[in-house]
């Protein structure tokens, strides 16, 4: 429809309705177009790629939604739809992200329990501790030692 015509038909025409009518479909198939790709991320094994696409989507609907005149109920059923893809994509990672966790720590016990770390750990820890304090102390008692021996020559120091 040309720009002519649009502001010489009254806009509840039925020229606008399947104006609005094909808007809405554009928007809808662009929308599952994007779901679809999302599906794939997650069928894949790329679930943080999933929600990232699926974000898009949502950001993509709310601008489409903005400049289609279409029905309010037809953009909430859009919505619905896709929150429910986002939990099911955002579930979908957790899991994930929890898996890779719990294989980081039991690598981290594999490999501590394949160097003994696990036997000295538990000895030396609390001498450790007390090593690192002795320390510590040392360093702070050097460096405040020096202050003070400064300060004191140049007349700041009581």
């Amino acid at each position: 429809m040309t720009d002519f015509a649009r502001s010489v038909l009254p806009t509840g025409s039925p020229a606008s309705a399947n104006h609005d009518s094909a808007k809405l479909r554009d928007l809808t198939f662009q929308f599952e177009m994007l779901l679809e790709q999302a599906e794939g991320f997650a069928r894949g094994g790329d679930y943080l790629g999933a929600q990232a696409r699926a974000h898009y989507a949502r950001q993509e609907l709310a601008d489409g939604a903005a400049s289609a005149h279409a029905a309010d109920i037809d953009i909430v059923e859009l919505r619905r739809h896709l929150d429910l893809r986002l939990r099911r994509y955002d579930r979908l990672a957790r899991d994930w992200q929890g898996e890779n966790a719990a294989r980081h720590a039991a690598y981290l016990v594999r490999e501590r329990h394949a160097i003994g770390a696990d036997v000295a750990e538990s000895d030396n820890s609390r001498a450790r501790r007390t090593r690192l304090s002795t320390t510590f102390r040392r360093i702070w008692t050097a460096a405040f030692a020096c202050w003070t021996a400064g300060a004191m020559r140049m007349g700041c120091a009581p």
